[in-house]
């Protein structure tokens, strides 16, 4: 049995759920100890008792420890079971991280998956559902699997109510290994706030800021309405689209935080990426990086690892035994597998 430290990287959520996905997708056992103890409120929280049941559920698996507050989890995977799931979060938080929690095992299983998840869609602190279905799938999708996202009803903090439906068609002999070198031109730009049931005026005020920070003309600006939400929300982010990678730079808003903030967090990760010439963001790489593991074998190529990408690298050597390598090659890292 594999023991994770979990206080690795920042120590948080993205620590965790990888980990668990890598435990389900390999089926190798692992004791979970430190889990989020650098944060306010350390240990397990709803959202994670919520995996940690899916995971036992999709796998015939079984768990240990889980409870409110732990901070140490014993997981021991079965063989995947395709089917049809519905996965209901009783916080707003944790449908993105969820989904890609048992997406990586579900799309290598013996069978197709179709899962119906319920909960937040954008919430703070996990990433907002865009990145999944405009930047993350199209990589996946280069992998061999056949994957649909459907969200039917946004979901925001606090109230949640967000429905995405999720079909799976599996590689059984294996995803194919993805090398992603080169970012291509910039085909398209996008900038939207997302708004349900608030005032339009935030998120003109949040269209205002990007177009101002990136010098975009009003063409490239959107302000979408979210229909049918159960409560307030609003998300802003910025999607790049180039000849072979879309990436996507989203945050949610917060009560007490400034629109423009919000819209400022946002620009200033773009900015970031655009400067950087590079196809893979932090989160993109470490995506991608989980399924590389899988596949066998893979490269991105992507800016300077932080503590969570190398804690990342780390996860993946311990669950697949894969050898990664990261150089810098004239100012760009390249991470291999």
């Amino acid at each position: 049995m594999l023991t994770i430290d979990g206080s690795m990287g920042h120590g948080g959520d993205e620590t965790f759920y990888t980990a668990l996905a890598l435990c389900l997708a390999t089926g190798r056992a692992m004791r979970l100890e430190k889990i989020r103890l650098q944060k306010h409120h350390p240990g397990l929280l709803r959202q994670h008792l919520i995996a940690l049941d899916a995971v036992a559920t999709v796998s015939g698996g079984t768990v240990q420890g889980a409870q409110i507050g732990a901070t140490e989890v014993t997981v021991e995977p079965g063989e995947i079971k395709p089917g049809k799931y519905n996965f209901k979060l009783s916080t707003a938080r944790g449908v993105t991280w969820l989904l890609q929690t048992l997406l990586p095992a579900l799309c290598t299983a013996s069978g197709p998956s179709e899962i119906l998840f319920e909960g937040g869609t954008h919430s703070p602190g996990a990433p907002i559902l865009e990145e999944m279905t405009e930047s993350l799938l199209p990589q996946l999708l280069k992998m061999g699997p056949e994957v649909e996202i459907e969200r039917q009803r946004y979901g925001f903090h606090p109230a949640a109510g967000g429905r995405v439906v999720v079909k799976i068609s599996p590689v059984a002999d294996g995803l194919t290994p993805l090398h992603l070198h080169e970012r291509g031109e910039l085909l398209k730009k996008r900038a939207v706030a997302l708004i349900a049931n608030l005032d339009d005026a935030i998120g003109r005020r949040e269209l205002d800021t990007l177009s101002e920070k990136m010098t975009w003309s009003e063409d490239e600006l959107e302000l979408v309405k979210a229909k049918g939400s159960r409560g307030p929300g609003n998300a802003v982010y910025i999607k790049l689209i180039s000849q072979n990678v879309t990436e996507v730079f989203g945050s949610v808003g917060e009560r007490g935080v400034r629109a423009e903030a919000i819209a400022e967090r946002v620009a200033s990760l773009a900015r970031e990426y655009l400067a950087a010439g590079v196809p893979a963001s932090h989160h993109l790489t470490r995506r991608l990086l989980v399924l590389a593991a899988l596949a066998g074998g893979g490269a991105i190529t992507t800016v300077q690892p932080d503590r969570q990408t190398q804690s990342t690298v780390e996860l993946v050597g311990q669950f697949t035994d894969a050898e990664v390598a990261m150089a810098n090659i004239r100012g760009q890292w390249q991470i291999e597998i």
